[in-house]
């Protein structure tokens, strides 16, 4: 029987949290008697030892071991002195995150015009690069009828698309006014939750 088990974080996360900021829960059942201790490792390395741990708690502890980027397992070992429990037996192996405080990669902010007529369609676009996903991608555009936030679409394999036309394209974006409409921003979050604000100087005209 056994009474190891992991609760956060969830198996397979993705995180941007150091080992100062992620908390790692646990529990056990109550099925060793006694005095019982705990033991956090972290890649197969002892991180955090508690004395004493209380059954049937959702106990909260930090690494006192920094992690590098990349994938990492995480597993607590339990014992009263005469017994050892594993979340490796209950599990069959450790949980895993993935470390991730890479911002996305920004890259390649084109328009496919620099002038067009008054209604008409246009597209701006960029390159997003991630190696933990994108979690989502916001175009920021000036135009003469005020300030847009354009959720970008993804379209074929990192570019990230906004299209203005006369019915508000693939958001808000309407060209039934002339001026000048200035592309300001990209904001590019990952599902580790870093954030990249890259500036754009693109513009485009709208014209009679």
């Amino acid at each position: 029987h056994h009474t190891v088990y992991l609760e956060s974080p969830s198996n397979q996360t993705i995180t941007n949290l150091n080992n100062i900021s992620l908390i790692f829960t646990y529990n056990h059942t109550g099925s060793l008697g006694g005095t019982v201790n705990c033991t956090l490792y972290i890649d197969g390395d002892a991180t955090n030892y508690q004395t004493n741990v209380s059954a049937n708690d959702s106990i909260m502890v930090y690494s006192n071991k920094s992690w590098s980027e990349g994938n990492h397992s995480w597993h607590v070992n339990c014992t009263n002195g005469a017994a050892t429990e594993s979340s490796l037996d209950y599990y069959n192996g450790s949980f895993i995150f993935t470390y991730d405080n890479t911002p996305p990669a920004i890259l390649n902010q084109s328009l496919d015009d620099d002038i067009i007529f008054i209604n008409s369609s246009i597209r701006l676009s960029a390159i997003i690069n991630d190696p933990s996903g994108v979690e989502s991608v916001n175009f920021l555009i000036n135009a003469p009828y005020g300030e847009l936030n354009e959720t970008a679409i993804n379209g074929t394999g990192s570019e990230y698309y906004v299209i203005c036309n006369s019915t508000g394209g693939t958001g808000n974006c309407y060209t039934n006014e002339t001026g000048s409409y200035n592309w300001t921003q990209i904001l590019a979050n990952d599902t580790a939750g870093n954030v990249n604000v890259s500036p754009s100087a693109l513009l485009f005209s709208v014209a009679n």
